[in-house]
């Protein structure tokens, strides 16, 4: 398995099409706030289908239904837990039959793992690393960027882990293999900074900086909803999403390498730190 990093001049275009319609991926939005979970259940899952409509309309090419059933189960995990989801709720949200659903996937288990292999499938094309091509240190900052938004976009899948592994015990070598995947990556990720004289550590800090980068992006999820918590209620309502929750852990993440930045890249990193307060 060979990793690249984009060019930054290629980064914006490649955005606009490798994460076909639903699955792109935008810049990040300190204004940007999900849908609240304090709806009823009716009420949730009419707005659900409402928010599918809308996208539907905007979307460009129609999605085949297999793609449609994915990429609205991955919203609706995202937004409101494995738990709470059905194929119902998600059938609904599509209007189309439960039968229809069950054509594509005979559970959710099977949605389940089918999105775990597209989380693994994206996030190695976004945190890859060229091992023989030297590049710049702006354009490792970059793709972890992208890489941050994509974990957080499938937040669903380390938040809920231990829910869908109890559930649903079949798929806890599904699991296992994205967690491998997400290590290595990470791992590489901090190696080849290092073989590129952007960072200057020793290997036993190496590999200790390469898991505490692996603990932030897959776990940073899970954190941000319980800081939003503790947030100022907003009309009677417990504070559910902080937004501010992305860029405040992709500076996190990019502060861990802050000990060990080689003098030539330190003002460009602290440049960049400097715009996520």
């Amino acid at each position: 398995m060979v990793l690249i990093i984009l060019s930054s001049k290629a980064i914006e275009p490649y955005l606009l099409q490798v994460l076909y319609c639903q699955r792109s991926i935008t810049k990040l939005d300190p204004n940007a706030v999900t849908v609240c979970n304090w709806l009823s259940s009716k009420q949730q899952h009419k707005h659900a289908r409402r928010q599918c409509a809308r996208k539907e309309q905007h979307k460009g090419p129609a999605l085949k239904t297999r793609d449609r059933i994915l990429t609205c189960s991955l919203e609706q995990f995202a937004e409101q837990g494995v738990g709470q989801v059905s194929t119902n709720h998600i059938a609904d949200c599509l209007d189309i039959s439960p039968g229809n659903l069950y054509h594509h996937f005979r559970n959710k288990q099977s949605i389940l793992r089918e999105l775990y292999l597209w989380f693994v499938a994206d996030f190695m094309r976004f945190l890859r690393a060229d091992e023989h091509q030297a590049v710049v240190s702006s354009e490792f900052w970059r793709s972890l960027e992208l890489c941050f938004q994509l974990v957080q976009r499938y937040c669903f899948i380390f938040r809920d882990a231990n829910f869908v592994i109890l559930k649903y015990p079949e798929l806890e070598a599904d699991f296992r293999e994205v967690v491998k995947q997400t290590d290595w990556a990470s791992r590489n990720f901090c190696n080849q900074l290092a073989s590129n004289g952007i960072i200057v550590a020793e290997e036993e800090d190496l590999q200790r900086l390469a898991t505490n980068l692996h603990f932030i992006t897959s776990q940073w999820g899970g954190y941000g909803a319980m800081r939003a918590a503790c947030l100022p209620a907003a009309a009677g309502r417990r504070q559910t999403n902080d937004p501010n929750n992305l860029r405040l852990g992709y500076a996190q993440a990019l502060s861990l390498f802050k000990p060990y930045i080689s003098a030539r890249d330190r003002d460009e990193l602290l440049a960049i730190l400097a715009d996520y307060p």
